[in-house]
């Protein structure tokens, strides 16, 4: 009876640690699903063929869809038609199953289109086959907008460079002509 006793007592003890282990990692779980909830990127999980398994609140917010919605939705509804091509020509990395990486835009819930990096990522398992598609977009539609800026003021640049350059051919370069150009 002693003998039983301390067993109970021990598979009480040892009861008692499973339970407060699974409390730290059910604790630790929800914190890292908080701290990527907060990310500002869309974040993604999906099994090997695509079937999403979770999403963030950024992507969900982005998007204006609930996850069951964001499960049944059709993805290429939500990218800018002229992007399509770059967006199939990304695809054949992830089919042979390697990551992959592009940018394209990306249809906002209010209709507005904004450029995203997307980042897909396998996890493979110890047979190296994959078990997870690990999926990012980052909004970079300020970044590209700026490079377009400054595309556009470099053309105008070179254009006025060219102008004076052919100015100078045509009237000459002598230095009282050029006193009277420039004043």
């Amino acid at each position: 009876i002693a003998s039983q006793a301390a067993i109970s007592l021990e598979n009480a003890h040892l009861y008692a640690e499973l339970r407060e282990a699974e409390q730290t990692v059910r604790r630790q779980e929800n914190e890292v699903r908080l701290l990527v909830d907060l990310l500002p990127h869309h974040i993604l999980v999906t099994d090997p063929e695509f079937r999403l398994l979770r999403a963030n609140r950024s992507g969900l917010d982005y998007l204006g869809l609930t996850f069951e919605e964001l499960a049944r939705f059709d993805d290429f509804a939500s990218y800018h038609p002229d992007d399509l091509d770059t967006l199939r020509t990304a695809f054949v990395p992830l089919a042979q199953g390697l990551p992959s990486q592009f940018e394209i835009r990306a249809r906002r819930h209010d209709g507005q289109y904004r450029w995203h990096l997307f980042r897909y990522v396998p996890l493979r398992d110890e047979a190296e086959q994959i078990v997870r598609w690990y999926i990012t977009a980052t909004d970079i539609d300020d970044r590209k907008r700026a490079e377009s800026r400054m595309q556009g003021e470099n053309l105008a640049l070179r254009e006025e460079v060219d102008k004076v350059s052919m100015f100078e051919e045509i009237v000459g370069t002598s230095a009282p002509l050029h006193a009277v150009i420039t004043s």
